[in-house]
């Protein structure tokens, strides 16, 4: 984890023809391209399948282990796995059925709200209130003890760490396997070219994920098809297999969780943490008059959406789809009119402001932190 790592000096790995440099060039920063990353000293907590990953990416002089915990290896027990395993076929079943929007999106909260709550923090701080607030330390062995002994408690924060560390050292596999190839990978998805040229590393993946399930369904006398649900149109859906989407134009990222991209019929979407694609792309397109490539160009360093907007047929928008909500913990009354002219009286002790945000997109900083080549930081 980040937070164990000690001070360390960094050197990045950039290609002369990267754009970023030129930015940094006019912004007055020294950038050495092809400078491999190094590091004097680092300091982590790690399993054994981040280890492997790691070694296929560095190289070092020399490695000590200290504090090795051995767990039993197994399979989840057997009743998490039925509820996951009927969540996602909610989820699978559910999708794009009318009038089922609301169930669709419950399960697909549940499912995420299971790893979730598998890997909330243990430890946290403390946060007081007596005519100001402030932070105390958290006790580290008092609030371990708290939740080794709770009798509530019915999950176990290793399972959510080793899940973790087995989509990572999948997803990294598969980052290796694309090789020069490699674009653009998230949590569960990856974006490369020339697929064909690795489409055989795809099936035999998938492949051996289709043994592990019959193995896992074979050990706790789960039917298989609960592994594998129908989509609405009845096609089997099986869980934790690679699916290829349909193919790109053109896809720029700018960033994790950043991108946009243009499918082969000219349809476009993007997306960006914190931003509604459904409401911004619109917007978008509309300001630059349809012009795909200029809204290209300008997804990137200093993009701006609005707060509100009204489109082309006179109507409000708000093409962020995002809130600031402020916490108001005033006592307040008045009188409200709604929009039919009705009036009533409110009393409230305390609530919540909601209104409409605009976002800026700025990535340069992040970026000029990590391409100025060396530099001393704490992690």
């Amino acid at each position: 984890h980040v937070q164990h790592s000690r001070f360390f000096k960094r050197r990045v790995r950039i290609s002369a023809s990267d754009p970023l440099v030129k930015v940094c060039e006019e912004l007055g920063y020294a950038i050495v391209p092809e400078v491999g990353q190094t590091a004097e000293k680092c300091t982590t907590t790690l399993t054994e399948l981040d280890y492997d990953t790691i070694s296929k990416f560095y190289k070092w002089d020399s490695v000590k282990i200290m504090n090795l915990r051995v767990y039993h290896r197994g399979y989840l027990p057997k009743a998490l796995i039925v509820a996951v395993l009927k969540m996602y076929e909610d989820k699978t079943t559910l999708k794009g059925v009318e009038g089922k929007e609301v169930e669709y999106l419950v399960s697909k909260n549940m499912i995420n709200a299971a790893f979730g709550m598998m890997v909330t923090a243990i430890v946290r701080d403390e946060f007081e209130y007596s005519e100001e607030w402030f932070k105390k330390g958290a006790d580290v062995d008092s609030q371990l003890a708290g939740y080794n002994k709770n009798f509530n408690r019915f999950l176990y924060y290793g399972w959510g760490v080793w899940v973790t560390a087995h989509a990572r050292h999948n997803l990294f596999s598969a980052i290796i396997e694309f090789g020069d190839d490699y674009v653009y990978s998230d949590t569960d998805s990856i974006k490369g070219i020339n697929f064909d040229s690795h489409k055989e590393y795809f099936d035999k993946y998938n492949e051996v994920v289709f043994e592990k399930l019959l193995h896992m369904c074979n050990h706790y006398k789960i039917p298989f098809n609960k592994c594998r649900p129908c989509t609405k149109k009845g096609v089997p859906k099986l869980i934790g297999v690679w699916e290829m989407e349909h193919s790109y134009a053109r896809f720029k990222t700018v960033g994790a969780k950043r991108y946009m991209y243009e499918y082969d019929d000219g349809t476009m979407d993007m997306t960006v943490s914190g931003l509604n694609k459904k409401s911004a792309m619109p917007y978008l397109l509309e300001v630059n008059n349809n012009n795909h490539d200029l809204v290209f160009e300008k997804f990137g360093e200093g993009m701006f959406i609005p707060s509100t907007y009204t489109n082309k047929d006179n109507i409000l928008t708000y093409p962020t789809g995002k809130l600031t909500l402020t916490y108001i913990d005033e006592d307040m009354k008045g009188t409200l009119v709604d929009y039919q002219g009705n009036v009533g009286e409110f009393h409230e002790l305390s609530g919540i402001h909601m209104e409409p945000q605009s976002y800026f997109m700025s990535l340069v900083g992040d970026y000029i932190k990590f391409l100025r080549g060396v530099q001393y930081v704490e992690i």
